[in-house]
């Protein structure tokens, strides 16, 4: 018989500045001291509404950037003045959630491992208030992830990798913002869903394997406008494994009359693919985020760059009031060559 363990990240949150309209905070919890491993029944789901948190990431860490319970913490991992960065060194990106996404099962046999002998001792949660207006009249918010945790050992281990880029977008124009990393690890991974981020100036985030500095695989693409939830990866047997290049481009139109910088307030913008993963290797890649600044470009480096692909999606989808149904990933059979 196998329990399962609900870690709800759940509380009153009280203090919010009514000075500011983006706010992060941290929300930390103990992991747990025994390991625990994801089943298929396991599963994230986010509490709020998107007119509070914007965006909601959980990262897995060694040590927390505070002894705080809550602290100001900038964007994703970086740091400022007053502020502490998520995690006290090594970082790893579990779950992201946006614009009112429904909740994710994983594949079968398929789990994100925690606590025991791993190096996740805590897990923290970065929560970015889109606004402060709601809670001027005294409300409290609720925001947080609750996740279901077994102790029963699973087949592969999961992970995210996240790809970002630095930049500006022009007034009155239309840019890629691109970004591109080396894979030289051991671990082979296995993508099987995808997640894109931006905000109001995103048009079409897509996300690519490279091989041979030429031969490029789609991972995915979407619409950051619509509810940025993980989509399954259409491409079954992808496999990402030494020698590889994961890229992505954000393709942002910017209708403003002034220029936009990548930043961590709603008046910025932002440029993210995040690729969630399965691996049969005992551990995971060390490094599992890339970013590059502003200026990086495709061109300068690759040949056979699929442009208009990479810029277009196939059909206008529209977004509904709806909240998107429950995504439960299919059971993932690896290509074993």
């Amino acid at each position: 018989m196998v329990t399962l363990k609900t870690f709800l990240f759940y509380r009153e949150r009280e203090g919010v500045s009514k000075g500011s309209r983006n706010d992060y905070d941290r929300t930390l919890k103990q992991g747990p001291k025994e390991g625990f491993r994801a089943s298929d029944d396991f599963g994230f789901e986010a509490q709020s509404l998107k007119k509070a948190a914007h965006h909601i990431l959980l990262f897995g860490c060694e040590e927390p950037g505070s002894d705080e319970e809550t602290w100001d913490c900038g964007e994703m991992n970086t740091d400022g003045k007053g502020q502490s960065t998520p995690c006290a060194g090594w970082p790893r990106i579990l779950y992201a959630w946006a614009m009112n996404a429904p909740p994710l099962d994983l594949p079968k046999d398929v789990g994100f491992e925690i606590g025991g002998a791993t190096r996740i001792r805590h897990l923290v949660l970065q929560i970015h208030y889109a606004s402060v207006t709601p809670f001027e009249d005294g409300s409290t918010d609720n925001s947080g992830l609750t996740l279901k945790v077994t102790d029963a050992p699973q087949r592969y281990k999961a992970g995210t990798y996240f790809m970002g880029a630095d930049g500006k977008i022009p007034a009155k124009s239309k840019v890629h913002l691109e970004t591109a990393c080396s894979y030289d690890e051991e671990p082979r991974l296995f993508p099987f869903a995808f997640r894109v981020h931006a905000h109001s100036l995103g048009e079409v985030i897509s996300g690519y394997r490279i091989q041979e500095g030429e031969e490029w695989t789609e991972i995915g693409k979407q619409d950051p406008q619509l509810p940025q939830m993980f989509y399954p990866i259409e491409e079954k047997g992808l496999v990402i494994q030494a020698g590889d290049v994961l890229a992505a481009r954000c393709t942002m139109n910017n209708y403003k009359d002034k220029t936009v910088m990548i930043g961590p307030t709603m008046s910025d913008e932002m440029c993210n693919f995040y690729m969630m993963y399965f691996t049969d290797s005992p551990h995971l890649p060390e490094n599992d985020i890339c970013f590059n600044g502003a200026g990086f470009k495709w061109k300068d480096y690759f040949e056979n760059i699929p442009d208009k692909e990479a810029s277009e999606l196939p059909a206008k989808q529209e977004e509904t009031d709806e909240k998107p149904t429950e995504m439960k990933m299919d059971s993932m059979e690896k290509d074993e060559s």
